[in-house]
């Protein structure tokens, strides 16, 4: 029998929404749905954007909406749904706002239906179950977009790092090793504004800048590593 769910992914400039059948573990890659998102709407526009393109993909089996799993960068309190987001130019209007419940009410569902996990341990928790990672019983899971998520498993046990917070140089390891980071930094020393680190990376083989700020980016990347688990 058919256990359908709907697995989100919010990230700091889009929302991707696919359903999966849980009794046998696979995706129905049929109804995936990708959306940009514009990070500095109003909360009723990020909601309304959230919920359409939850609706569009069950649209594509042709069933009505059910269970939502959402995978949210923070910080966020995910038990209660709420977002602590703020200074990270991504959802300033959500600060504070109790997001589980404006969306299952946009959606017409029970918020117990909507469950919300930091990004970064959702993905971890994919690989271990049925990744890269079955088998292991120690890992680091690391997401890089728009912000730095970062989550572990330890000894049976996962941990959100809060790694984007880390004090590092003369602020904080996110400052260095984001996609904001790759952008702002090549728009600095070349004088272009460029719509996404994909542009920067399609260069990396004839443009020295792009080379050089990918090779500082691995370096900072690297050293916040370390520092962080090399002891681990």
């Amino acid at each position: 029998m058919q256990q359908i769910i709907a697995g989100v992914d919010i990230g700091g400039t889009h929302v991707t929404v696919c359903l999966m059948d849980i009794s046998k573990g696979e995706l129905l890659s049929s109804t995936m749905v990708r959306t940009y998102i514009e990070p500095t709407l109003a909360k009723e526009e990020i909601i309304q954007s959230w919920a359409d393109a939850i609706r569009e993909s069950y649209s594509k089996a042709g069933i009505p909406v059910g269970c939502i799993g959402i995978a949210m960068p923070g910080p966020f309190d995910y038990e209660k749904g709420i977002s602590y987001i703020r200074g990270l130019h991504k959802y300033e209007h959500l600060y504070g706002e109790n997001v589980k419940d404006l969306l299952s009410t946009e959606l017409g569902k029970m918020s117990s239906e909507i469950l919300m996990m930091n990004d970064a341990s959702a993905f971890l928790l994919g690989e271990l179950s049925c990744g890269v990672g079955v088998g292991f019983h120690n890992m680091v899971g690391i997401t890089l977009g728009t912000g730095l998520g970062s989550a572990s498993f330890f000894n049976g046990k996962m941990h959100d790092e809060d790694l984007w917070n880390m004090p590092y140089k003369e602020g904080r390891a996110e400052d260095l090793i984001s996609a904001r980071w790759l952008m702002a930094t090549y728009e600095k020393v070349t004088k272009e504004k460029v719509s996404g680190v994909k542009v920067i990376a399609d260069r990396f083989d004839f443009d020295k800048n792009a080379k050089k700020i990918f090779y500082e980016f691995g370096k900072n990347f690297g050293e916040v590593l370390v520092t962080k688990f090399y002891d681990q």
